[in-house]
């Protein structure tokens, strides 16, 4: 999978929070993080990698800002791990979501974004949150949910 622009990834994710509504910054990247998610199953940006790296972003920041939980870090490196295994087993369909759009190969520099997202949504956490310690564990049945979806 070719590397990602970056400088294009940071585009997109300051351009959607720009244009996105929201009462908190919280609301705002997870609306982001859904019109993201939407774009890419639009049929001409499923193999956007640039576009994947910025909804891994926004997703982690998202999940990190609500939960305010530092286990977020571990998402994306175990995302990539399991896409690695589905993938090197011929196994990439059952990882779909929607039969229609493929899922990317694995990524590193998506992990890279995911975990800056988890960066970024723990000061979002910190800023609403200021006499809230971290929530070790708060987000793993959010995770549980997304994880499923397509088993529904």
């Amino acid at each position: 999978m070719a590397d990602v622009n970056d400088q294009e990834v940071w585009r997109l994710i300051h351009q959607e929070l720009l244009v996105t509504p929201g009462a908190t910054i919280v609301e705002k990247v997870y609306n982001a993080w859904q019109a993201m998610k939407a774009r890419r199953r639009d049929g001409a940006h499923g193999t956007d990698v640039d576009l994947a790296a910025a909804e891994h972003y926004m997703y982690n920041r998202f999940l990190t800002g609500n939960t305010g939980d530092p286990l977020t870090h571990l998402y994306p490196t175990g995302y990539f791990l399991k896409k690695a295994l589905f993938f090197a087993l011929g196994k990439e369909k059952d990882m779909r979501t929607d039969p229609n759009h493929p899922v990317l190969p694995p990524s590193l520099s998506s992990v890279a974004w995911g975990n800056q997202g988890a960066d970024d949504g723990m000061e979002d956490y910190k800023g609403m949150n200021p006499a809230t310690g971290a929530k070790v564990g708060a987000s793993l049945e959010a995770v549980k949910n997304e994880a499923y979806r397509n088993n529904k």
